[in-house]
């Protein structure tokens, strides 16, 4: 079933949302990493090394999930949004 241009617009909304809760949770991850990288950066030998330290902490795993999901819901809303400008040009189009 085909959604209306509305159901798709309220989806980009909703979509939004979930974004901005997850841009919220990411910044969190972001203090954390600085915080880690900030106690540990002494054990190890460079700046790359301390910031792979992290990523393999539970942290850093949650992180890099949190920013692969942000950037697949970034995709959708940009995928949503150009369907929705494609049904506006053939509606204004039909007139």
């Amino acid at each position: 079933m085909e959604q209306s241009p509305h159901e798709i617009a309220e989806d980009v909304v909703k979509m939004a949302g979930h974004f901005a809760r997850g841009s919220e949770l990411y910044a969190k991850y972001i203090k954390k990493r600085a915080d880690f990288f900030h106690q540990e950066r002494q054990n190890y030998k460079s700046d790359n090394a301390t910031e792979k330290a992290f990523d393999r902490t539970e942290d850093g795993v949650i992180m890099t999930e949190l920013k692969m999901k942000l950037k697949s819901l970034t995709t959708q809303i940009s995928a949503k949004k150009a369907y929705l400008k494609v049904l506006s040009d053939e509606a204004h189009n039909q007139m």
